[in-house]
């Protein structure tokens, strides 16, 4: 077996998408009949243990070397920015048997360990008004940091590969395509389809959408597509899930549900 690190360091659910994604992720490979990785998943301190439910069966291991703003992790970027390495990390990682560090940033240019980073996509790229440009900026470092001492590069689509060969074309040759997986929970949770609709008083066909309430999700399409249904006599009911909270709109959720009053499409959204 291949030991391979995984890296979950939130303290919220800001980014809850992320957290499913390398939940479902090591799920997946733990399903391989022929499966020849072990995931191993080091949690900080400070994560809430809901947003690890996710990864139940896989060994998972609580450590200050990754929480994000603990001394220890800082003296192994201070150090890393030094001498090329993050020694402290690399160091506690091997001592863990790890072989492989994947979906994370590298451990510096002249790391011994190697590392496979992720980038879902290269978001700011296709809609620069939504970061500002120090954020941009950031991302675009980061990336092509991240990019050039990486192993592997892993896109989540063929239209973020293809954003990367502009962006860094002498990475194409280690870049591959990973595509989301989709995971149902874990066995004996309550999610038959009759006991939510009880729930949640769901008495119709509905569509479900499940995105966070970012901006860049544009709910508010959705709203005023409800609206144009309803005036047609073919009203539609939405089901919409996800964290109502974007830290670049802090009134966004709020804007949108008041759209769906105003236009008479609240029991519709």
């Amino acid at each position: 077996m291949i030991r391979v690190a995984f890296i979950v360091n939130a303290t919220d659910a800001g980014w809850l998408g992320g957290v499913n994604y390398l939940a479902n992720l090591c799920q997946a490979v733990m399903g391989l009949s022929d499966r020849r990785i072990e995931p191993v998943v080091f949690a900080a301190p400070q994560t809430p243990q809901a947003l690890l439910e996710g990864f139940r069966g896989i060994e998972t291991v609580r450590t200050a070397f990754v929480a994000r703003r603990h001394p220890v992790r800082l003296l192994g970027k201070a150090i890393e920015r030094s001498v090329g390495r993050n020694l402290v990390l690399e160091a506690y990682l091997r001592a863990q048997g790890i072989a492989v560090l994947s979906h994370s940033p590298p451990l510096g240019p002249r790391a011994r360990l190697p590392a496979i980073t992720w980038i879902p996509d290269f978001q700011y790229l296709h809609l620069p008004d939504l970061f500002p440009p120090p954020e941009i900026r950031r991302r675009e470092i980061g990336y092509r940091q991240n990019v050039r001492q990486s192993k592997i590069v892993v896109l989540s689509s063929a239209s973020a590969q293809n954003d990367l060969a502009r962006f860094e074309p002498a990475a194409m040759a280690r870049s591959r395509v990973l595509r989301f997986v989709s995971g149902f929970g874990s066995p004996g949770e309550e999610r038959a389809e009759f006991i939510l609709r009880a729930r949640y008083g769901i008495d119709r066909p509905y569509f479900y959408l499940p995105n966070q309430f970012w901006k860049h999700k544009n709910h508010g399409v959705v709203v005023e597509a409800l609206a144009r249904l309803r005036a047609r006599g073919k009203p539609m009911l939405v089901i919409s899930t996800g964290l109502m909270r974007d830290f670049r709109a802090p009134d966004h959720a709020e804007a949108v549900m008041a759209r769906a009053v105003e236009l008479g499409v609240a029991d519709d959204f």
